[in-house]
Formats: structure tokens, C-alpha cells, sequence
């Protein structure tokens, strides 16, 4: 979405080396409600406050066996008008979010990847957008002949949305999450692959998505936007 308000009414920034964008609460709002996410004035407030101070940490180990330590919030800075001053001019009183670092850094590298926003914001589950996320970043080989394999464990730990304690749970919150991407074309259909262990206790499950055939063309134009802006970086100006 910030990136989409950055590209869409130019109000991207890029100072000191560092992207952000600036924007009013009222195209923030206004975006949010033309996606079917409408949000009081107060609560957007608040969870842009939430995102400030909200940390992201990742630890890389690398080649050498030494590890590389990464700690920074989801927005390092920003910046909020006074209230009295948005009351007064809702529509023309600005304001600024600094993206994460590893934003910046994929801008920079082009490592970004065009994907699917206004089916990604239809989403009624977390999860689902997490998934959509993931194979439109991850999945870049998306073929009808060629489908995803994810197992239950990865889901749990790399998503950090699956919260119940019973396996069985967990399978049902997954399935349902993996329905609204057939739902949406993303997914053209799933399997399951249970592996048990004694007493025919469920271990964990292998999920086959094979993927809608629109969900192809997408990764495919996506793939060839990916090359070409590769080809441009590379051309002497």
C-alpha cells in the first residue's frame, strides 16, 4: 500500500539515501476504504504509532559460521502532524513514514517484485495474504505442471499466523486460508500429503498448490518486468 501511494501520487521520497513517503491522513483513509478497509481517523493514528514501534529482527548466519544481526522498527521514522492541525486541513496537512532499511535495500538491488495489490487487499485472513505474498516473491517458476510444495511446520514458523495448539486445528485455519486463494484465482487447486508417525499421529502435512492459470500470466509479466528493469540498470546512461 505505501509503495502504491508513492508511485500512484508521486510522494515518494528518497533522502539521504533512504525511501519514504509522504502522504495525508486522508489519502491514507481514503485508500484504506476504497479497499474495503475502512478505519477511524484515531485507530490509523494509532497503528501507524504501533508500526514506529514495532521491531523487526533478523539473524543471517553466514558462509564463515558467523551470524549478522539486524534489529530495526517497521517504519524508523515518523513523522505525525498535531491533531489540530489535520482537523483544519484534513485533505492538505502532510505527513511522512521512513520505510525499513531492507526496503531501501531492495530498491536499491531491485529485488522487489510486482504482485497482485488490489486481489492481495480482498483478503479476508492474514494467512492468505501471506501466502499470496510468498509465492508471488518465492514462486517465480509458477506452472501448471510445476506446483508449490509447502509443508505445515514452514507455514507455522515462517508465518507466525497460525496460533492453535492441535495439529488438526491448525490443518483446518490453513485450509480455509488456502480456499480463499482458489477463491480469488490465485490457487486453480490444492492436495495434501499427511505423513503420520505412530498411532497414525499426524507429524505434519505436504500441501500442493498448483496455481490458477491467471496467477501464471501474472508471475510471467512480473518475471519480465523483474528482467527489464535489470537490462535498464545495466545500460550506460
Amino acid at each position: 500500500m505505501w509503495k502504491k501511494l508513492a508511485c500512484d501520487h508521486l510522494n515518494g521520497v528518497y533522502l539521504n539515501g533512504v525511501a519514504g513517503v509522504q502522504f495525508t491522513l486522508y489519502e491514507l483513509r481514503k485508500e484504506l476504504k476504497g479497499r474495503g478497509h475502512d478505519i477511524h481517523l484515531h485507530d490509523l493514528i494509532k497503528s501507524l504509532l504501533i508500526c514506529r514501534r514495532t521491531n523487526i529482527t533478523i539473524t543471517s548466519k553466514q558462509d564463515d559460521g558467523s551470524e549478522v544481526f539486524m534489529d530495526s522498527s517497521i517504519f524508523p521514522t515518523l513523522v505525525i502532524t498535531k491533531r489540530r492541525e489535520w482537523e483544519k486541513n484534513p485533505k492538505g496537512t502532510r505527513c511522512y513514514v521512513q520505510f525499513n532499511p531492507l526496503v531501501t535495500h531492495s530498491i536499491n538491488r531491485l529485488t522487489y517484485r510486482q504482485f497482485d495489490y488490489a486481489i492481495f487487499m480482498t483478503f479476508q485472513r492474514q494467512l492468505a495474504r501471506w501466502f499470496h505474498k510468498r509465492l508471488s516473491h518465492n514462486y517465480t517458476q509458477a506452472a501448471l505442471m510445476d506446483p508449490y510444495h509447502i509443508r505445515m511446520s514452514t507455514i507455522v514458523r515462517d508465518s507466525a499466523l497460525v496460533n492453535a495448539q492441535r495439529i488438526r486445528d491448525q490443518a483446518r485455519y490453513i485450509e480455509e486460508s488456502l480456499d480463499e486463494l482458489v477463491e480469488k484465482n490465485v490457487l486453480l487447486r490444492y492436495s495434501t500429503n499427511v505423513m503420520a508417525g505412530n498411532r497414525k499421529k499426524i507429524e505434519d502435512i505436504t500441501y500442493v498448490l498448483t496455481p490458477h492459470p491467471l496467477f501464471v500470466s501474472e508471475i510471467t509479466t512480473a518475471n519480465k518486468r523483474s528482467s527489464k528493469l535489470s537490462q535498464l540498470a545495466l545500460t550506460p546512461q
